[in-house]
């Protein structure tokens, strides 16, 4: 695992990387259609974050945990990146063929990140990093991948087993979920 500060915070991850005169951050990103995506789930150990089964070596696998609460702070580890819109998972659907089998296409290949993975015929790469409840409470490790959006209400769902991806699923905010960002 790398450790780099930006702006003064400390980032960790071992997806990220050092580049340009000012040693910037650079963290590897997937164009798919008309959108540009961070290669990997956000990973950063934020204040309040929890990664699964409260086990540090989930962290650079699937990512870490975060409820929406966390979202402004998470992006300012990431800078040129946001947290999507239900908007921009509906536009990333529709490139791969809608909703009906763009769960496919981004889910990892295998079983090593799913019970039953897709074809990431995409590159996005999307992992069945479950759920939290708070510490010490997960679920759906390998069968759900959930995505925060924008939305304090809504998040993207793709479920293993599944072709379809649901670009708009309800929660309760107080849980704690993957985030992929997208590029600003």
């Amino acid at each position: 695992m790398s450790l780099l500060t930006y702006q003064g915070k400390l980032l960790q991850s071992t997806n990220k990387y050092l580049a340009g005169p000012a040693a910037l951050p650079y963290f590897p990103n997937l164009t798919i259609g008309t959108q540009t995506w961070m290669q990997f789930n956000a990973d950063a150990s934020i204040p309040g974050s929890l990664v699964y089964n409260d086990d540090e070596a989930n962290r650079p696998l699937y990512g870490g945990l975060y409820n929406y609460a966390d979202l402004a702070t998470l992006v300012s580890y990431y800078p040129g990146y946001k947290v999507p819109t239900i908007s921009d998972y509906s536009v990333l659907a529709t490139f791969l063929g809608g909703t009906s089998v763009a769960g496919n296409a981004i889910k990892e290949v295998g079983t090593t990140y799913w019970n039953g993975g897709g074809t990431n015929s995409s590159g996005f790469g999307a992992r069945g990093g479950g759920m939290g409840y708070g510490v010490g409470s997960y679920v759906a490790l390998k069968t759900d991948g959930y995505y925060l959006t924008t939305d304090p209400t809504n998040l993207m769902a793709v479920f293993s087993g599944f072709a379809t991806m649901y670009p708009s699923w309800s929660y309760g905010s107080a849980y704690y979920f993957s985030v992929r960002l997208i590029k600003i």
